[in-house]
């Protein structure tokens, strides 16, 4: 339980990348500035078993990129296995906003209602030195890989996450994702903005665009001649239905 406790210590609090953020930018890279609230929430969770010793967090996410800002929350839980600490993605309990969803606004919730998500590989991490280190793969869809790696101490945090198509990588992944998961489904630039951004449409096209173009960056062979994301003129844009399957 030591290690348990001690990895939970450090990885709940308040963090963010300024550091790597302004690293970047000086490089005149594009790169989103992050900041995580990571809180232990089993007091939110009843009929936990007498003998359960992981602990459930609520991982609150929020992403800046070119002045938009978004959350991304989450909920994990961290257990003790005899190869090292196990990060368990969960589902966010139903009835709650997914979009808003966090520590304070989460309502009291049956252990038995929790459902582990199916996307997400279980993360596993190892101590040396003072220093955990580990991450996970998730596939998914048969040509959309999720990679997630962490690099943390009492002094620092290095986080990489990224989404990869048919081995080439992209950032902005919650639009790739939108669209992934549902090929073939065309999205309004309206709907896109809406659904990412979580606030209403304001009619800036070139902040959708922009991210489309990016994406089309990474992953196409052609970017002129999109295979993986293609528009539908006058409509919005799908994902190629023959490419993936339903996540």
């Amino acid at each position: 339980m030591m290690k348990l406790d001690n990895f939970v210590g450090m990885m709940t609090g308040h963090f963010d990348n300024k550091d790597q953020f302004k690293k970047m930018q000086a490089e005149g890279k594009t790169y989103p500035y992050a900041e995580h609230v990571n809180t232990i929430c089993n007091d939110k969770i009843n009929n936990l078993p007498e003998d359960f010793k992981g602990k459930f967090v609520v991982e609150e996410s929020y992403y800046e990129i070119n002045g938009k800002r978004h959350a991304s929350p989450h909920l994990f839980l961290i257990t003790e296995i005899e190869q090292g600490i196990l990060l368990s993605s969960y589902e966010i309990p139903k009835g709650e906003d997914k979009n808003t969803f966090s520590y304070d606004s989460m309502k009291n919730v049956d252990y038995s209602k929790l459902e582990k998500s199916e996307k997400f590989t279980p993360a596993l991490y190892h101590e040396k030195d003072g220093i955990w280190e580990g991450g996970s793969t998730s596939q998914f869809s048969p040509v959309m890989t999720f990679k997630l790696w962490e690099k943390f101490s009492n002094n620092f945090l290095e986080v990489s996450e990224s989404m990869e198509v048919n081995g080439k990588r992209t950032f902005g992944f919650e639009i790739l994702y939108l669209l992934a998961q549902s090929p073939g489904r065309v999205f309004s630039k309206e709907q896109i903005y809406d659904i990412v951004w979580q606030e209403p449409y304001s009619g800036d096209y070139n902040i959708v665009m922009s991210h489309i173009r990016h994406i089309r960056e990474k992953i196409e062979d052609n970017p002129g001649k999109p295979l993986y994301i293609q528009t539908v003129w006058g409509i919005g844009y799908r994902f190629n239905k023959n490419l993936s399957s339903s996540l």
